[in-house]
């Protein structure tokens, strides 16, 4: 798990990193990627400043008492799709 206990943090690519190999991320409203990327009880938490409640639910996630789920990564060929519609708009 990662814990990004920012005070504040445009938006937290290391949030990013976390996620895309399946690692929850805890991090306080002040991260940008706060409840866009990261969402409560679904692939980590948000959760303000407070050392007792981050400990809390840090224990629970290595508890196993909380299920999350990542999104998989595009596919290559699905990259290369959009990549190939995106230019072929712009020649239009």
């Amino acid at each position: 798990m990662l814990l990004f206990p920012t005070s504040l943090d445009t938006w937290g690519i290391v949030a990013n990193e976390a996620l895309s190999v399946g690692v929850p991320v805890i991090t306080s409203p002040n991260a940008g990627a706060a409840d866009d990327l990261i969402i409560s009880g679904k692939n980590g938490f948000v959760l303000e400043n407070d050392v007792e409640l981050w400990a809390q639910n840090a224990i629970e996630i290595l508890n196993g008492q909380h299920e999350f789920v990542f999104e998989a990564p595009p596919q290559i060929e699905m990259v290369v799709e959009y990549l190939l519609k995106s230019l072929k708009n712009l020649v239009h």
